[in-house]
């Protein structure tokens, strides 16, 4: 696979800590039980690093290395739990908690799903089509008839 050379950086560094950067984040959980970590709190235990509460987390590097690494432990059956409902990650055994993750999980996946189908037509339609399949203008949403006025 070839990657981009500054991800391929990011990965090539990710896989160099992720054991220390695996203990850090395991201690940070386990220190936190029962609650939980947010994902800034992380990234300042993990790396020492503060990140801005106005800043957008999604796009700092620290915060995908803590969330790869997470990605990583839950491979190796570690009980990190998350909820798009809650900020943050928590060990968590409850056979209920990982359900509730698992069933969220299975609702993200049907909506890919969902995205893949409607890609997979279009793709057919430039097939069939070719450049006529760029629309001209965006169309129109049709108006809901109302039987009540």
């Amino acid at each position: 696979m070839n990657l981009h050379p500054v991800y391929q950086s990011l990965v090539s560094e990710w896989e160099a800590e992720l054991e220390a950067t695996e203990k850090k984040i395991f201690q940070a959980l386990r220190h936190a039980m029962p609650g939980g970590c947010t994902r800034r709190q992380l990234v300042s235990i993990v790396f020492g690093v503060d990140i801005a509460g106005d800043e957008d987390i999604n796009n700092n590097t620290y915060d995908r290395k803590v969330r790869k690494t997470i990605e990583h432990m839950r491979e190796n059956l570690i009980p990190i739990f998350s909820s798009s409902g809650e900020s943050g990650y928590r060990l968590d055994i409850s056979e209920v908690s990982i359900s509730m993750m698992v069933a969220e999980w299975q609702r993200r996946m049907e909506k890919y799903e969902e995205k893949i189908g409607r890609a997979r037509v279009l793709i057919n339609r430039i097939r069939q089509v070719g450049e006529s399949a760029l629309p001209v203008e965006l169309p129109q949403e049709p108006k809901q008839i109302s039987l009540f006025g």
